[in-house]
């Protein structure tokens, strides 16, 4: 069931395991015994949750009171605790590989490399991870995957790590107003300044949040910025704007801010794996204010630019993500603890329509309903991520996170076939899986 490879050797003979310096921590590691310690070089702050634990084996129940969120407390299910490696569905794992290696117009997508040695490689065009999440599974997740840890361009998909970032800022602030008793908003600012103390451009609060200090606490809600920036980011409706409105976000939010939060959250696993943010999207102009000390301007191909993070502490060249952490955004989700129940339900809800581009475009796949989703598409990547849950009166209703990311290199209306396709597919595999 295990693997264990090393990161950045010349061939990954699987994309199971990634190991690394187990014994200590290292750059690269991933065991979830040292991985509360933050990535070297990164500035991380506290950021307060409501932990969410399975004591029966078949529900999720919310602790009492918040706590300080760590890596080791958001391991959504298919992680062993001791090492932090992955643990399958062994089933369900085995079919996703010959899904795509036996079948002639998935097996395309894959290096001949992959195709000779049944594992997959650098130069697939496909990454895949899906979590079964049926019924008492919500809390043993079933995992399966071809190439979920190989890195891949992020496109819109990496939205999701805003929207997450925003929505975890908003809880932090009222921790430190409810548990701090503070009453006026520049006690709340100050104290927001000492715990922020290390980070060079800490948020914009004056843009990102509303602040009422006519209660015992200051209560603080999503400025008319945040909430406007936020739902044209992620809603298929504004593809237009949404990228202007990404880059102003991770501004107001911050790099440093946003990287705190997807490194203790675990969706970002190593020092070159996972989802992060380290510059802006290209634009013709990035009007987003910017400061010397933390980001540069780069020329980005003919007239566009982007804005960079100067003390991003990743190997990465861009923003990148992985299959596997974006099938772990998608089943913390369902799983309602990213922060609390109730920003998990809105962050769910927002990305009920996350994506228009390229399942529309085909017929529609009958008896499953999508619960939230984003895709991503650009001259290089088309991306489908997604919770979907089946239509049907069955108990348990099939249920399950997916995120199939695709070079494209170019537009082709082949790869959206191959995504419609594949989509279908892994619907009947998960409804097999749950018979």
């Amino acid at each position: 069931m295990y693997t264990w490879t090393r990161e950045g050797s010349a061939r990954l003979p699987t994309s199971y395991l990634h190991g690394s310096l187990i014994r200590g921590f290292g750059d690269h590691g991933l065991g979830q015994a040292t991985a509360d310690r933050c990535l070297p070089a990164l500035k991380c702050v506290p950021h307060q949750h409501v932990a969410r634990t399975c004591g029966d084996g078949t529900s999720f129940t919310s602790a009492a009171i918040p706590t300080t969120m760590t890596r080791s407390a958001m391991n959504p299910g298919f992680f062993r605790a001791a090492d932090g490696f992955h643990e399958f569905d062994t089933v369900l794992h085995s079919k996703v590989q010959s899904l795509l290696l036996n079948t002639p117009q998935y097996a395309v997508m894959l290096a001949d490399e992959s195709k000779r040695t049944r594992d997959p490689h650098p130069a697939d065009r496909v990454r895949v991870a899906v979590v079964d999440l049926t019924g008492d599974k919500i809390c043993k997740p079933g995992y399966a995957d071809w190439g979920s840890t190989l890195p891949i361009t992020g496109g819109s998909t990496v939205k999701v790590a805003m929207l997450y970032a925003a929505h975890q800022l908003l809880f932090d602030l009222n921790q430190m107003a409810s548990t701090g008793g503070l009453s006026t908003v520049a006690a709340l600012k100050a104290k927001a300044g000492q715990v922020w103390s290390q980070l060079i451009c800490p948020p914009d609060l004056n843009w990102l949040v509303t602040l009422d200090s006519k209660g015992p606490t200051v209560v603080v809600t999503a400025s008319g910025n945040l909430s406007l920036h936020l739902t044209q980011m992620v809603h298929n409706g504004f593809s237009g704007i949404s990228v202007g409105r990404a880059n102003e976000l991770m501004m107001r939010l911050g790099f440093e801010y946003i990287a705190s939060v997807l490194w203790q959250s675990g969706l970002r696993r190593s020092r070159g794996q996972g989802l992060w943010v380290r510059n802006s999207y290209a634009q013709k102009k990035v009007v987003a204010p910017m400061h010397a000390h933390c980001h540069h301007k780069v020329p980005f191909e003919k007239d566009l630019e982007r804005i960079v993070w100067h003390q991003d502490p990743t190997d990465d060249a861009e923003f990148k993500l992985t299959a596997l952490s974006v099938v772990t955004f998608f089943t913390l989700l369902a799983q309602r603890r990213l922060v609390n129940q109730a920003a998990s339900v809105a962050m769910e809800t927002s990305l009920k329509d996350g994506c228009s581009y390229p399942l529309n475009k085909l017929a529609p796949i009958p008896g499953m309903k999508i619960r939230a989703t984003k895709c991503g598409l650009t001259s290089e990547v088309m991306h489908v991520a997604m919770l979907r849950e089946s239509t049907s009166v069955k108990t348990p209703k099939p249920y399950y996170a997916l995120a199939v990311l695709v070079e494209n290199h170019k537009w082709n209306w082949d790869v959206a076939k191959f995504l419609h396709s594949f989509v279908k597919d892994m619907d009947r595999l998960i409804r097999e899986n749950n018979p």
